[in-house]
């Protein structure tokens, strides 16, 4: 859902939500290092950092206001929030220097200069994060650190392996023509679809 949101694919998110019973407020964690981004051990780290985002934080962050009324319609199903308060985190605890304490996608609006997001989010009752009420979540630090011991909190999936786990793939050898059913065919026709509307958009949104 992030993924989608953030690089602006509409239907992908939507397929997602409305098809594949995706929580639209599942909000993930990204690890960093002050001063070397991304990369390393971050999460053993003391100058660690965890951003949370949720898809629409990440579509206000790309910018993308077509993916934020396409959230607030599904919010409007009771599919969604507006108001998912998020945190970036210390290996500590919340906030600290050069980190945000609480923002949901209002305050994330405001924060990089989104005007027009920030209008189209206003219009739909959004909040700014202190007239939220406070969430309390584990730090993803703690969580991490458990996961990295081998600690997974039982999620109720267990793996079930099944003769027929491919059976909706199609594998061709190099340079084989392949063969698609109708269903594969109408797919690609749909992304071929989506691909020339994306040219017609305007630059700022390409």
């Amino acid at each position: 859902l992030v993924s989608a949101a953030r690089i602006g694919h509409v239907a992908e998110l939507q397929r997602l939500v409305m098809e594949s019973g995706c929580d639209c407020d599942t909000i993930v964690s990204e690890f960093g290092v002050f001063g070397a981004g991304r990369t390393g051990c971050y999460t053993r780290s003391e100058l660690g950092f965890a951003e949370e985002r949720n898809a629409l934080i990440a579509a206000v962050e790309a910018g993308w206001t077509s993916v934020v009324k396409v959230i607030i319609d599904l919010a409007r199903q009771g599919k969604a929030s507006l108001n998912v308060v998020c945190h970036e985190w210390n290996p500590k605890g919340i906030g600290g220097a050069g980190l945000r304490g609480n923002y949901t996608a209002l305050d994330t609006a405001r924060i990089y200069h989104r005007e027009e997001i920030q209008d189209v989010l206003r219009s739909a009752g959004a909040r700014f994060a202190r007239d939220c009420p406070m969430t309390q979540r584990e730090n993803p630090f703690h969580i991490r650190a458990r996961q990295d011991r081998g600690e997974y909190t039982d999620s109720g999936w267990e793996r079930k392996d099944r003769e027929d786990r491919y059976s909706d793939f199609t594998f061709v050898d190099w340079g084989e023509e392949v063969q698609m059913d109708e269903e594969m065919q109408l797919a690609v026709n749909e992304v071929k679809k989506e691909l020339r509307e994306m040219q017609e958009l305007p630059k700022a949104e390409q």
